[in-house]
Parts: C-alpha cells; structure tokens; sequence
C-alpha cells in the first residue's frame, strides 16, 4: 500500500467487471466505486497476472480528492 498521506484505504467487493481493467467494487461501507488495476498486477504488455471475478475481495487505495475512483493494490481473501 503506499505510504503517502493523500489515498484513503478501504475494502469492498467486486460487483461488476467493466473493460479497459476496470471494476466496479462495492465498499464496506457501501460506496460504489470505480477502480482500476494496480500496475503489479500487469504484465509490461498490459495482461494482467491476476485474474479478478465478481465476487472477490479487494483492497483499494482512492486518492483523497476524488473518493469515486481507485485502484486495486490487493486481496484480503484466496481466490
């Protein structure tokens, strides 16, 4: 996760997959956010390693400026 104060952390589940990478993750605390992959979970050619389905859990880091958009930096149950 980054260290910097200016992202807020949360956790949600994944609700919908959108193209381009994208997600639509439902937040605990019911917030629906719009969240990309984390480039760790990329391959250099724009893969991803990871594979992501409805359902999984996720962690997400949204900058404090925009709270309706993410990324996806982890996951906090096996799939």
């Amino acid at each position: 996760m980054n260290n910097n104060n200016n992202f807020l952390s949360a956790r949600g589940e994944v609700i919908k997959s959108l193209r381009n990478n994208t997600f639509r993750i439902k937040c605990d605390n019911g917030q629906i956010v719009i969240a990309t992959i984390a480039s760790r979970f990329r391959t250099s050619t724009g893969r991803k390693k990871a594979k992501i389905v409805i359902g999984d859990k996720v962690n997400l880091e949204m900058p404090l400026g925009d709270l309706e958009k993410g990324q996806i930096v982890g996951f906090w149950e096996s799939h």
